[in-house]
């Protein structure tokens, strides 16, 4: 197993990257995240990581949903971890 890190993100974009720099058309990733079913501390951590990167890029973003299992709010409506996350 790989160690994955803001690193291995960035060097995942690396292709979208390389278009935005050929066509000078911004990027944008629309509806990214990581399922509730992941632990907690690693989801949380790869929330962090993913927009630390989408930032020092650039790149605009959208989570994938408000509430749910990818959301910053679970079905109840109590916040999950990827509001410290995100949003902080």
């Amino acid at each position: 197993n790989a160690f994955y890190n803001a690193q291995v993100m960035e060097r995942d974009l690396a292709a979208a990257l390389a278009v935005r720099k050929r066509t000078r058309l911004p990027l944008y990733c629309g509806e990214f995240g990581c399922i509730n079913l992941c632990p907690d501390p690693v989801r949380k951590a790869w929330y962090r990581d993913f927009r630390a990167v989408l930032r020092k890029l650039g790149i605009a973003w959208d989570n994938w949903d408000y509430k749910g299992g990818f959301g910053l709010f679970d079905a109840k409506g109590k916040p999950t971890v990827v509001v410290d996350a995100m949003l902080k």
